[in-house]
């Protein structure tokens, strides 16, 4: 977002203060607010103003409608800290004045749907605040040591793909319970008969293709909500030929766009002051 300032008190026809743009500059999006909280319709002008549903402003409601302010050359009216309206160029036509009264509908349509956006979400977050105190399960993801510092550098672990050549199971992140019997007795750092024992029993990278160099160290990761949107699948339809009980975590996944059929697993990501899906706890080494 930028904003922009004056140096000093503004002094226009009947209005003396302070005005300041508040202004997305992707999208052209933006609010023009004067002293006190009013969006200019406290001065002399003639402008047309159509009313909204008042709805507490967020920027985030001018880069939603940011194209259709511009082409329509309107800014959104704003009073102590609400949304009243829309507010239309002085010199619009009669036939414009018509065409901003069905803008004005429409925009009023669309700040409906994002109010019930926005509710929609709030009981989503509410939902998962109640299981924010269930007991947290934890997991352990194995992998290269050289790795690690771009996995902890980036919040994220990439995905194995689904398909041949890809994981045993379909597409998704291969990790174990801390509870399961091959993590017992592993410790940090790992030894190689460790190593072999974790390589063996979870196929890594895939069967017949084992490879001890590939595990030298892990990650320890906590789910921080049980339910949607995370998914782990473990059981007897993911019990490899050595008789290993494999887990996977399916979602949340997300698209790497540098990677197409690509997708990652990111870590520690918050919400509206929730982390969503998994966090790291701990590293080795």
């Amino acid at each position: 977002m930028r904003v922009t300032v004056p140096q000093r008190e503004v002094v226009l026809g009947t209005f003396t203060g302070i005005g300041y743009i508040v202004e997305d500059p992707e999208t052209g999006g933006a609010a023009y607010l004067i002293s006190g909280g009013r969006n200019g319709g406290s001065s002399a002008s003639h402008e047309n103003v159509f009313p909204t549903p008042q709805i507490p402003y967020s920027p985030l409601i001018g880069i939603l409608l940011g194209s259709n302010l511009r082409a329509a050359n309107a800014k959104i009216a704003v009073e102590n800290g609400m949304m009243v309206g829309l507010v239309f160029a002085p010199t619009l036509s009669a036939a414009g004045v018509a065409v901003g009264a069905g803008l004005a509908a429409g925009l009023a349509l669309v700040l409906l749907l994002y109010l019930l956006l926005k509710k929609l979400l709030e009981d989503a977050i509410k939902n998962i605040r109640a299981r924010e105190d269930e007991p947290k399960k934890r997991y352990r993801y194995y992998t290269d040591s050289g790795l690690l510092p771009a996995i902890v550098a980036s919040n994220s672990i990439w995905a194995t793909r689904g398909g041949p050549g890809g994981g045993t199971f379909g597409e998704g992140v291969y990790v174990t319970k801390i509870e399961d019997p091959i993590n017992q007795g592993v410790g940090c750092p790992m030894t190689l008969d460790q190593r072999q024992r974790i390589v063996n029993g979870l196929q890594i990278p895939r069967p017949g293709l084992e490879n001890v160099d590939l595990v030298t160290g892990w990650i320890e990761l906590e789910q921080t909500i049980n339910g949607p949107p995370v998914v782990v699948d473990s059981g007897p339809g993911t019990t490899n030929s050595t008789g290993t009980v494999e887990t996977i975590i399916r979602s949340p996944l997300l698209p790497i766009s540098s990677s197409p059929g690509r997708k990652m697993l990111l870590l520690d990501q918050p919400l509206l002051g929730i982390t969503i899906g998994f966090k790291m706890v701990q590293t080795c080494p």
